[in-house]
C-alpha cells in the first residue's frame, strides 16, 4: 500500500537528524523523533520502512509513527522534531 505522507530528507536534513542522534544531547523524545524520521526517509535505503517496523524498532506506537510522518512531510524536519503542546514552560521556584 502506497504510502500517503512520503518523507523525503535532503542530504542536510539527514546530516542534521544524524548529528542530534549522535550528540546525545537533545531530550529524549527530540532523539526519538529524529530516529523515526531517518527510517521514515523514502530516500534512505532500498528496502522500505513500515510505520509498523519503525514503531517496533524505536519502541512507539504506530500511531505515533504515523502522526510524525504527516508532519514531517507537511511541516519540514524542524516541525517533526519540536513538540506541539506550546505554552508549556517550566515556571521558576
Amino acid at each position: 500500500m502506497a504510502k500517503l505522507y512520503v518523507v523525503a530528507l535532503s542530504d542536510a536534513e539527514r546530516l542534521l537528524l544524524q548529528t542530534r542522534i549522535r550528540k546525545g544531547i537533545a531530550p529524549a523524545r527530540v532523539i526519538t523523533r529524529a530516529r523515526i524520521r531517518l527510517k521514515a526517509d523514502a530516500g534512505r535505503e532500498e528496502t522500505e520502512w513500515t510505520d509498523t517496523k519503525i514503531a517496533e524498532a524505536v519502541e512507539v506506537s504506530r500511531r505515533t509513527v504515523e502522526r510524525l510522518r504527516k508532519r514531517a512531510a507537511t511541516d519540514g524536519v524542524e516541525a517533526a522534531l519540536t513538540d506541539r503542546r506550546g505554552g508549556r514552560t517550566e515556571q521558576a521556584s
